[in-house]
This record gives C-alpha cells, sequence and structure tokens, in this order.
C-alpha cells in the first residue's frame, strides 16, 4: 500500500460509494497542503454527505481524471440505456445526435425505413376523432413519405391541474354550508420530444372515399355519407405532437376537504420521492407502500395501473432513459377537410355548412379541460414538508433501533424497521425556553437525551437490565435526586406519528431474531442481537431545532422552574437575550453565552433567536423530543411471545436426556450435561426405565448438582434388581437463561415445591395454573421428593383424591411400609404440571443428552393410569339460570339512532338496550380514575376532585339500571340518548385531564398553574351542564361543597406552583475543560522539556519551574477492591501481550490496561524523578478532563491489578474500528456516523493543542 500511495495511485471507490465521501477522499490527497482540509472543515463536509447519493455503477469512467462535481452532474443526469425505438440505425442517429444542433432532420436514405416505424409507433398519419376530453384514433389518412422534424424537451416532470371551473360548483365548494366531496384530477407528463410531422399527402383511399360520396346526387345521402367517413377517419389530423409519457391520477373515491388536501400532500411525497430517486439516486423508504387506496394511477397510453413508488420509479426510468414514448399532448391539429382539394372542401362546405376557423390558445393535453399551463413537478411539490420525510427517516436514523448507553442514547449498528406506510404528519409552530432541575436521575436522563417512554416499565425490556450491567443506570433510577439543571431552547416544527401496527422488523433484524431463537443459548444471543439493533425505536418525532446546556446543581434549595413560551414572530432577540441574561443571574455556575446543538455544536447566545426563525429549509430539521417503544414489540406477536417467556423467571423444561445404568443394581448414577446450565439454581425430575416402562417401585433422586451435570440416587426395595440395561430418564427446569433446548421450547409447566411439616400419609392441595383451562385431561402430574434423612430404602410416591379447576389434591404417602416412617421435619416436595396437549399421542419429545432419540414424557407422570383427568367431571353443571350476556357495542360519537327507532323498541328491556356500551364506558372510565389516583404523583386533591364527579355518574348508571322501567321514556327518547354520549364524552375529558395533571411529565403541556385551574373549571362547567341535561341532581354541589372543593384545589395549585422547577439541556462546562486541558498541557510541556535538558546533560534538576502539583489535576486512586471480576468469557483479555484486562468497575464493565505509569532509572536524581512522576501525574489529569468529551473515551483513574499497574477505561464493546469491519457487514450511515464521530473527537483534541500521531483502525475503539 504505501508503494503504491508513493507512486501516486489511490484507492478506487466501489459502487454505492456516497459521492460527496469521494470528493472529500480527493480534496485530502491534494498534491497542495493548503487545498488539503482540516479536521474542523472535514467534519463539515462530512456532515452532508448523502448516503443515497453514490457512485453509479453505470459510469465506468475515473473520478479522478475529471472534476469531482462535473462526475456527480453526470451521474444524476445521464443514464446509458438503449434506444427508445430499439436497435435501428437511423433512430439512434437520430436519439443520438451530436450537440451541435437540438433538430434532428432524418436523412433521405434512411426516411423510409424511419417514417413508417415513427408514423405506425405514434399514429401521426391517422386521423383523430373527439371522444370526450381525449381523442380516439381512426384509420390512415396521410401517406408516409413526409418529413419529421424533432427536438429534444429538456425538462423535468411537469403537473397539470383540472380545477372547476362552474362558479357555482367553485362557491358551493368553498362554502362552510355545503362543501362537496372534493377528487384528485391530476395529469403527470415527461416531455421528452418535440415533433412536427409537414411535406406530407392525403392518402389516395381516404381521397378516393370522399370523392366517392360527392358523386352522389342526393344531399341527405351525402351528407350521411360524409358523416360515416369522418367517424372512421378521423375529424383532425396532428401535424406537431409532444411525445413523452403521462400518467392521469385521480382520487380513490371522493372525500372531505381534510382528506382530500392529506391525499394531495401523500400524492406530492410519492412523485417527488420517484423523481428524486432517478436524478439524485436517493432510495425512498417507502417505495414498497401501496397507495392505490388513496389514489389511482394509470397510464394514459395502455391503462397501466401504477399502485407503489417502486412501480412509479420503473415507470419513469423507461421515459427518462428514451425507453418508451408516446404521444401526450397536441399542439397543433388541423381539420381532415383542409387538407383535401379546394373542390372538395367546397363540395363539402356546400353540404355540410360553413365550418369556423380552430383557434387554440393552447396545445390540447388530454383529460385536462382547464389549466393548461403546467408547473414543474419541484415547483408543485417544494412547499409540502412531507416530501422530506424519507430524507429526516434516513439521516436522523428513525429505520434504527436506539441503545441506551450510561449517559446517553446512539442507534443501532444495522437498520431494525421498515414502514408499511407513511406516518401521520402534524405541522407545528411551537417556541419554547425553559430552566428546570430534574426531580430524579430518571427523569434527567429522559429529559437530557430528549425522549418519552410514557406507561413503559423499563425494567421489564427484555435484556436491557443485562446489557446495561449497571442496576444504578439513572433510566432505572426514579428515586434518588438529581443534581442536574437541564437549561433548554427548542422550535418546533412538524411531528411524525407512526402506527405501531405498520412498523415491522427489517429483514435483518427478524432473521437475527430468528437465528437467536433457534439457538441452544436463546437468552444470550438475543441480548447480542439487541444490543446491536437496539432497545427502542420511535413511535413519535418531533422535529425542528434545539438548544441545550446542563450543569450541575450544588444547593439544597430547589431550583425554581422558569419556562417561557413564545412566537418567534412576534418575539425579538432581545427578550430571549434578556431571559437567559435572568437565568444566568438566577442560577449559579450557569453560563448561558454558549449552547449546544443537536450536533454538538457550540452556538452562542446571540446567534440562537436567528438560527430559530431560518428553518426554512426542512431537511435541516433535528430531533427535539421522540417517543419510543421497545424495539421487540414491532416484531410478530409469537416471537414477542417466545421472548417474554425466555426472560421471564419462570422456569422452562430446559434440558432432558436418558442415562444409561453401568452395572447391574447401580445406585448412584452420574449425569453429565453435554452443554453447561447458566448456573446451579434448576430442578431436575427423573425415572427408571426398565424394558421402556416406569419403573413405578423406585425413586430418584438428585444431588450434587452444578453447571455441568448431577448425581443420580436410585431408592429401590432391596429386593428389587435393577438390570444393566435400564435408563434413567429426566428433565431439568430452569429460567431460561442459559442453555434452553428447542426441543422442549414450547412445552408449558407450572413449577411448585413445598416443605412437609407431618407424618406420612398426608394431603397435599397443588393450585392449577390459569392457562391451563380445559386442557385439564392433557396434562402430567411429576413429583419429587428430597431429603437428607431418606435411606436409600426409602421410597416416597404420590396418588390423586381429587381435583377442580382450580387445584388438586394429592396423598403423599411412603411406598414400602416396612421401612421406618421418615421425620417429616426437613423432607421438601417438588411438583411440575406439564401441559402435553399440543404434543403427539405418544408425548414423545427428543432428548438432549443419550442415545435414544425420543422418550415420552408420560414416563413421568406420577398419577399413572389411576388418574381420570375428566373435565365434565371437574366443572359443576349449570343450574339452568341464564345469564345475561353483556353488550358489546361501543358508542363513540352520537350515532343516527332516530326518534322513531327508538320508540318502535317493544320492551323496556330492548329499549335500555342502545344504553349499554354508554353504561360500560362510564364504569370502565371509573376503574381508570381509580388507576390515576391511585398512580398520581402530585395534584391529588385536584384529583379527588376529579373522580368524584366520575363516581356520581356511575351512581347514576346504577339507579337507572335499578330503575329502568321507571326511565323507560328516557330511554326512547333521541336526544335523551344524545346527551348520554356527551356526557360519556365528557367524562373521557376528565379522565384524560386527570392523567396529565397528575403525572410530571405533562407539566409542560401547561403555561402555568392558572392553565390548570382554567382546565378544572372547564371540565367542571360541562360535566354539570350535561348533567343537569340528564337531570341528575346529585351532581350539583351546594355552597358549602363548592367552598371545601375550592380550599382543596387551590392547595395543590399553590404546590403545583412551586413544583414547576427545573428543566432541560446537554453538557457542562466544555470551555471550562479546554481550558483546564490547555494549562495541563503547557504544565507538561514545560516539564518535558526540563527533563529533556537535565538528561541530556546528565545532571541535576536544581529547581522545578512548573510550581507546585494542584491537588485536584491528581489522578484518582481507584480501589483494586472495587474491580470486580466479570462472567467468564473469551474476550476478557485482549491485547497483543494480553495487556488489557476485563473488570466490573461500580457496575460497569471498564477496560484495565496494563502499564508503568512511572519510569523507573538507577541513575535518575531524586529531584528528576520527582519532576517526571509530576508529569505523568499532569498527564493523566489531562486525560481524565477529556472525558467531557463524549467522542473520547472515559479515563477513570489508575489502580493496582495483579501486582502490576494499570489505567482503567471504559471497555470497548466492540473491541477496535478494525475488528469491527471484518467482522460486520456495516452499511454506509453506520461507517458514516463512525467517520463523524472520530472526526468531532479529533477536532475537540485539536481544540486542546493535543494531536493524535497514530490514527489508525486499531486505534479506534468502538463502545456502540
Amino acid at each position: 500500500m504505501i508503494e503504491f500511495i508513493s507512486n501516486g495511485e489511490r484507492e478506487e471507490p466501489v459502487d454505492g460509494t456516497p459521492i460527496k465521501y469521494c470528493k472529500l477522499y480527493q480534496n485530502c490527497w491534494q498534491d497542495s497542503a493548503d487545498k488539503r482540509p482540516d479536521c474542523s472543515m472535514a467534519l463539515k463536509m462530512l456532515k452532508n454527505v448523502d448516503v443515497k447519493d453514490v457512485i453509479s455503477p453505470e459510469l465506468d469512467e475515473d473520478i479522478y481524471d475529471k472534476d469531482i462535481d462535473d462526475y456527480i452532474f453526470k451521474s444524476r443526469r445521464f443514464r446509458s440505456a438503449t434506444s427508445l425505438y430499439g436497435g435501428s440505425t437511423a433512430v439512434e442517429t437520430w436519439i443520438n445526435n451530436d450537440n451541435t444542433s437540438n433538430i434532428v432532420t432524418f436523412s433521405q436514405d434512411s426516411q423510409d425505413h424511419v417514417n413508417k416505424f415513427l408514423l405506425q409507433q405514434w399514429n401521426l398519419h391517422k386521423g383523430l376523432k373527439v371522444n370526450g376530453n381525449t381523442f380516439i384514433h381512426g384509420e390512415e389518412i396521410l401517406t408516409e413519405n413526409g418529413t419529421i422534424i424533432s427536438q429534444e424537451v429538456k425538462q423535468h416532470a411537469q403537473i397539470y391541474t383540472n380545477l372547476p371551473n362552474n362558479p357555482f360548483d367553485i362557491l358551493k365548494n368553498e362554502s362552510v354550508s355545503a362543501q362537496i366531496l372534493e377528487e384528485i384530477d391530476i395529469c403527470l407528463h415527461i416531455r421528452l420530444l418535440n415533433i412536427e410531422y409537414k411535406n406530407f399527402e392525403i392518402s389516395d383511399k381516404f381521397n378516393r372515399a370522399i370523392e366517392d360520396v360527392l358523386k352522389n346526387q342526393e344531399e341527405i345521402s351525402i351528407r350521411t355519407a360524409l358523416q360515416k367517413i369522418f367517424e372512421e377517419y378521423g375529424d383532425y389530423i396532428p401535424t406537431k405532437v409532444v411525445i413523452g409519457g403521462a400518467l392521469r391520477i385521480k382520487s380513490a373515491y371522493p372525500k372531505d376537504r381534510m382528506s382530500f388536501l392529506q391525499d394531495i400532500e401523500t400524492l406530492k411525497a410519492n412523485l417527488y420521492w420517484a423523481n428524486d430517486q432517478i436524478f439524485s439516486g436517493k432510495s425512498n423508504i417507502f417505495d414498497k407502500i401501496p397507495f392505490d387506496d388513496i389514489f389511482t394511477v394509470e397510464d394514459m397510453d395502455n391503462n397501466q395501473r401504477i399502485t407503489s413508488g417502486q412501480e412509479l420509479v420503473d415507470w419513469m426510468e423507461e421515459f427518462y432513459e428514451h425507453k418508451k414514448g408516446y404521444v401526450i399532448a397536441f399542439k397543433e391539429i388541423i381539420p381532415v377537410y383542409t387538407l383535401l382539394k379546394i373542390d372538395l372542401q367546397q363540395e363539402i362546405i356546400k353540404v355540410c355548412g360553413k365550418f369556423q376557423n380552430i383557434n387554440i390558445e393552447h396545445m390540447i393535453v388530454p383529460y385536462i379541460t382547464n389549466s393548461l399551463i403546467p408547473e414543474n413537478l419541484s415547483i408543485w411539490t417544494k412547499n409540502a414538508p412531507i416530501i422530506y420525510l424519507s430524507h429526516w427517516i434516513s439521516n436522523l436514523y428513525l429505520h434504527y433501533g436506539l441503545i441506551i448507553q450510561q449517559n446517553n442514547i446512539r442507534h443501532g449498528l444495522e437498520v431494525a424497521i421498515d414502514y408499511l406506510e407513511m406516518p401521520e404528519i402534524c405541522l407545528l409552530d411551537k417556541s419554547y425556553m425553559y430552566l428546570q432541575q430534574p426531580l430524579n436521575k430518571k427523569e434527567a436522563f429522559i429529559q437530557a437525551n430528549r425522549i418519552k417512554i410514557d406507561n413503559i416499565n423499563v425494567a421489564e425490556i427484555p435484556f436491557l437490565a443485562v446489557s446495561l450491567t449497571n442496576s444504578d443506570h439513572p433510566i432505572f433510577d426514579n428515586q434518588q435526586k438529581s443534581n442536574e439543571v437541564h437549561c433548554f431552547i427548542a422550535s418546533e416544527k412538524i411531528k411524525l406519528t407512526f402506527n405501531i401496527n405498520k412498523l415491522k422488523p427489517s429483514e435483518k433484524f427478524l432473521n437475527a431474531v430468528d437465528k437467536a431463537l433457534n439457538s441452544s443459548y436463546p437468552f444470550r444471543n438475543l441480548k447480542n442481537v439487541f444490543d446491536k439493533f437496539g432497545y427502542f425505536c420511535s413511535r413519535s418525532i418531533i422535529l425542528g431545532r434545539t438548544f441545550s446546556k446542563i450543569y450541575e446543581y450544588d444547593n439544597d434549595v430547589p431550583l425554581e422552574t422558569d419556562e417561557y413560551i413564545f412566537n418567534t414572530d412576534q418575539v425579538e432577540s432581545e427578550m430571549i437575550e434578556e431571559k437567559l441574561v435572568k437565568w444566568n443571574k438566577n442560577a449559579k455556575k450557569l453560563d448561558t453565552s454558549f449552547f449546544l446543538d443537536f450536533n454538538g455544536d457550540i452556538v452562542g447566545s446571540n446567534e440562537i433567536y436567528f438560527r430559530l426563525t431560518n428553518l426554512e429549509e426542512k431537511q435541516h430539521w433535528k430531533t427535539v423530543t421522540q417517543d419510543l417503544i421497545p424495539l421487540y414489540k414491532i416484531l410478530p406477536k409469537d416471537k414477542q411471545n417466545e421472548i417474554e417467556s425466555i426472560v421471564s423467571d419462570s422456569y422452562h423444561i430446559v434440558m432432558t436426556g436418558n442415562t444409561e445404568i453401568t452395572h447391574k443394581d447401580q445406585i448412584y448414577v452420574n449425569i453429565q450435561f453435554e452443554n453447561p446450565l447458566q448456573d446451579n439454581d434448576y430442578e431436575m425430575f427423573g425415572c427408571l426405565i426398565i424394558n421402556d416402562k416406569n419403573a413405578s417401585d423406585v425413586m430418584i433422586r438428585f444431588s450434587l448438582a452444578n453447571q455441568y451435570g448431577c448425581r443420580a440416587i436410585i431408592h429401590k426395595p432391596d429386593n428389587k434388581s435393577i438390570p444393566s440395561d435400564a435408563q434413567i430418564f429426566w428433565i431439568v427446569l430452569s429460567k431460561g437463561h442459559g442453555y434452553f433446548s428447542q426441543h422442549s421450547r414450547d412445552i408449558k409447566i407450572a413449577y411448585g415445591k413445598k416443605i412437609l411439616t407431618s407424618q406420612l400419609p398426608i394431603d397435599i392441595e397443588i393450585p392449577l395454573p390459569t392457562w391451563l383451562g380445559l386442557w385439564l385431561n392433557s396434562c402430567f402430574l411429576i413429583t419429587s421428593f428430597d431429603s437428607k434423612d431418606l435411606n436409600k430404602n426409602q421410597i416416597i410416591q404420590s396418588k390423586l383424591k381429587e381435583f377442580s379447576e382450580t387445584c388438586i389434591r394429592v396423598e403423599v404417602f411412603q411406598y414400602n411400609l416396612n421401612e421406618i416412617q421418615c421425620v417429616m421435619t426437613d423432607i421438601t416436595m417438588k411438583w411440575c404440571i406439564i401441559d402435553t396437549h399440543n404434543a403427539d399421542e405418544k408425548n414423545h419429545i427428543i432428548v438432549d443428552v443419550g442415545g435414544a432419540e425420543t422418550f415420552s414424557l408420560s414416563f413421568l407422570d406420577a398419577l399413572k393410569s389411576n388418574v381420570n383427568f375428566d373435565v365434565h367431571n371437574a366443572v359443576k353443571e349449570n343450574n339452568g339460570n341464564n345469564l345475561q350476556e353483556e353488550y358489546n357495542g361501543k358508542v363513540g360519537e352520537p350515532t343516527e339512532v332516530s326518534g322513531q327507532t327508538l320508540g318502535a323498541i317493544q320492551t323496556v328491556g330492548d329499549a335500555i338496550t342502545p344504553f349499554v356500551p354508554l353504561f360500560n364506558m362510564v364504569t370502565n372510565l371509573l376503574d381508570q380514575m381509580l388507576q390515576i389516583y391511585e398512580n398520581a404523583k402530585c395534584n391529588t386533591k385536584i384529583c379527588v376532585a376529579l373522580l368524584d364527579r366520575v363516581e356520581i355518574a356511575q351512581t347514576a348508571v346504577k339507579l337507572l339500571q335499578r330503575k329502568y322501567q321507571a326511565n323507560e321514556n328516557n330511554f326512547r327518547n333521541q336526544n335523551y340518548y344524545h346527551a348520554w354520549v356527551r356526557f360519556v364524552n365528557v367524562l373521557e375529558n376528565i379522565r384524560k385531564f386527570a392523567k396529565e395533571i397528575t403525572q410530571l411529565k405533562y407539566f409542560q403541556k401547561f403555561i402555568n398553574a392558572n392553565a390548570v385551574k382554567d382546565s378544572f373549571e372547564k371540565n367542571i362547567k360541562e360535566f354539570e351542564e350535561v348533567c343537569s341535561d340528564l337531570n341528575f341532581t346529585m351532581a350539583m354541589y351546594n355552597a358549602v361543597q363548592r367552598e371545601m372543593e375550592a380550599k382543596n384545589v387551590a392547595e395543590d395549585l399553590e404546590i403545583l406552583k412551586k413544583l414547576m422547577n427545573g428543566m432541560k439541556d446537554e453538557i457542562t462546562e466544555i470551555r471550562l475543560a479546554i481550558s483546564e486541558v490547555n494549562t495541563l498541557i503547557t504544565s507538561a510541556n514545560i516539564l518535558g522539556s526540563q527533563i529533556a535538558d537535565a538528561q541530556n546533560r546528565g545532571g541535576e534538576i536544581l529547581m522545578d519551574k512548573s510550581g507546585p502539583l494542584i491537588e485536584e489535576y491528581k489522578v484518582p486512586q481507584v480501589d483494586p477492591n472495587e474491580l470486580q471480576d466479570p462472567y467468564v468469557s473469551d474476550d476478557n483479555v485482549r491485547g497483543t501481550n494480553k495487556t488489557v484486562r476485563k473488570k466490573i468497575y461500580r457496575g460497569m464493565y471498564v477496560a484495565c490496561k496494563k502499564g508503568q505509569l512511572v519510569e523507573h532509572n538507577d541513575g535518575t536524581t531524586r529531584n528528576l524523578y520527582n519532576v517526571i512522576d509530576k508529569k505523568h501525574q499532569i498527564e493523566l489529569a489531562a486525560l481524565l478532563k477529556l472525558g467531557v468529551c463524549p467522542f473520547i473515551i472515559n479515563f477513570y483513574g489508575v489502580s493496582n491489578v495483579d501486582n502490576g499497574e494499570v489505567m482503567i477505561y471504559d471497555w470497548a464493546t466492540y473491541n477496535n474500528l478494525r475488528e469491527v469491519y471484518l467482522k460486520y457487514d456495516i452499511e454506509w450511515p453506520t461507517k458514516l456516523r463512525f467517520a463523524r464521530d472520530i472526526f468531532n473527537g479529533l477536532v475537540f483534541l485539536h481544540q486542546c493543542n493535543l494531536y493524535h500521531h497514530d490514527v489508525r483502525c486499531e486505534n479506534i475503539l468502538v463502545c456502540t
């Protein structure tokens, strides 16, 4: 490689490399150093790289032989494609003309061939007949000896829109009272060529037909005959036409105004993405999503139906690449009769009357009756925010999962999500700024990373807690107080909401999950899958612009929250700066002179207003907040269930096997597992098989259990003989966190144990699992008994006495009564109920250990043949009482239940039926309100007042149900029904409001406590109004009740004012860190110079010019006792000389790197030794300070491991970058993220006057 580079050779970019990345690569190899970018410039160029704008495999030119910008232009515009009209030499000449002129005239020697082909292709020699808003072709009228002149059209796609031209339709549609349903009626044109056909002649056949008719003597007969001829041949002939492709686009069905506008936006997006994909190479994430249920798209020539973005791209490419083309518009048409001889024209006029001159100002476009001036597609779509949707998803990595780290969130390594439909889009225009202290560490983590995880118990997300390895991770800590203060400024511009049911796992993600599930260690392998793809994904995301800052707050008095919502059109920059100055004064240590934007770039406070007001470039919008869901929830339901089963703490049958007896009457049998279990926490059940039958007079116990096996102890009577060909069939029950056999994974079990405390025989009640249901006759009960006091001849068994739907009762007894009775104080009974209703008739299972391929689970059945689980005996018969079925209808808005229909109901019982869903909804709302009250974090007194109202509603429901006969007239009244619907809607509003004001996470919705008060009073007023309509007098409070309620509400509002404090930002004093590092490096350089001088002279340093070492710069010493060993793994030791070891430090994985921190030299004098030690201390202190940058690995201090000095860093999960790209197939978005992170770190080092002189992949550590 060095030799090649020295000779001026460079690496060649492969197909798919982003073009701007190639440009950066080219610039970095400029001969002149002045032309090469520095790290800051390279970082800016990397941020502008578009992963979809790539090197085209169709261009085989060397990009280094020309300017890269020219290459970009050519790769986007031109395609090497076959001719529009096949392989004809003449046609090739016409298409690929030289650049001397855009007009091409065919030579005479090829004219006949070309004319015949083109005339037949485009029907230029045939007449046109008007048919509605388009033409249809008649018979041949012209000869083929004319001249075709072609002019290439260099225009992008154009849009024609049919608008209503009837003034009454326009007025009606624009009125509020009676808007008509609207439809899309649009044509898309791709214009390729302007064609003119001239110097043609009338065909003899057509001419003779006219002459023959005119010879007829009767005028009426002549007129009729002429009409038939022109109906056959056509009335007009085209002389100038436009060649290209055209689509007619219409609504799938008429819609109201709002739905119509949404459909237009969707249409614009699909057309824009298809066109952009062809010219820029950017792929469309939504190109597989069908849109034919929204609008129909048909080719105007052959009625081909286009149903998705990919089909649209394929269709457009055929025209842009000149593979297809037909007449899409008529620039000039002339009446056919005007081509005849003058005498024939006069005869026709004499018979049919004089024709008016045709004067059409614009060209004729089929199906377009007005709006004949088209818009370019790019102009028509440019103001639609939805066209940037694909760009946002790609550039913000929304189709990647999210990985939780100790202090932040990162995207997964590969695409995890595919979309089945586009998200719902809501435009916003909200700007705000706040200063807040989060209540706890979890809230601080959530705010710092701008995420929402409402209604998610993060502790239950599969594998997350194991992946973090730190139970103290802030995402789990909602108790410990946070000492962070968040300062946050944002402008929200758009919200994208995805339908969870329309998110599906990417093929790679799904295949990885399948592979892990089908492995023998699914827990470990699934964890690795989610470590790679992520644990969360976005359900909704708000885009705009953000500026943030986080700092430590060491005051015991909570910081008062300050929030300011503003409109950038109405607020001047001075008002924002004044607010920042105020925060700077009120909050100690807060420096509001600069902030960090989404990319981590520093922004001065005086620039913020300008950036907030200049957000027109929608492609640059970034994430403001995102609402998350667990990533595994997008998997198919069966895989979700499998994952939840594997991560649960429930026991499963994780392993089965059979072990052969090695000699006759063997009592102790060693059992070895072919695969080690996770730990020693497991249970075993087994039985002895003799001649393929369960030896019922033998009991098996297990002891000396560890991960790798155990010992089976056979209890038998003295007179029992065990042959040498006997076998022990056994199963292992454990959590599915280690080895988990695929053969038994679908078998459900219930496990339990109990200490027996009285003499045998004894009755034991065993509860049945709820999932067993009606499969009671398809299960086995396995029991085992264990005690250190049992002798080898004592055998304990169980038999069924009775059972029900909820439990079974068994008798536990000693089988061989001739033996001494056991003392029951130390005997443990264990049982396992195995569901076998999905197994085969013989309940066979493939064993994991042993020679036999399959064994029957029935060998283990402790209840044997005397058990008859007959469901019909277990379930009591119904006494014949009819149970009222619950009415399951759903009611939202008032339905069209007419008074006549309600009045026609025959019985009182029938009359109440339409109200039953409403009554049920009230009951459900009460249950939800009770749950809200139990979970309330604040404003409990306001919540109680609202809860009282819902309880009043429930009381009213009960009264109506008890006295429904007395209220029969009301139930038959349509207005009463509508009032009830309003009543339920009011209660639903109360529920939503209660939920919002009792949870701290919703406070941002309310500007202040007065807004809460206003909302409360509004809800109460609406409740009382609808109660008055329903004659619910109990809902009306008297003066005393109102006064008490007002007092309680006022107390909550006062607390609320004090609680609304503390909010958001990002990192602390970066500038201060840079300054400190510069100071440290300067001191280290001074010491380095003194050491070099002294060593060169071989003398002693008489005086240390750098001054004493500041105490706070001394490197932390980590107590070796705090460094714990992780689980055994091949990856725990790294490095060529095994100098890096993995440890656990305060719940986190860390790397302990060996090294001699101070050089000991016998010839070094004492003063010199002190200076060297001091220099190392300063360098380590600088290394510690560099950790403020998120792109530089954290250094925690020094310690002693195995009698050697070590430096402690974060553990790099994926080791170095070289190992990552050798092991994984890395996609371009991830490659670019790596590159940007590397340059971010280098830029920070340069600001600290530090330079990395060995930037290689081996020295880039990959943590996530």
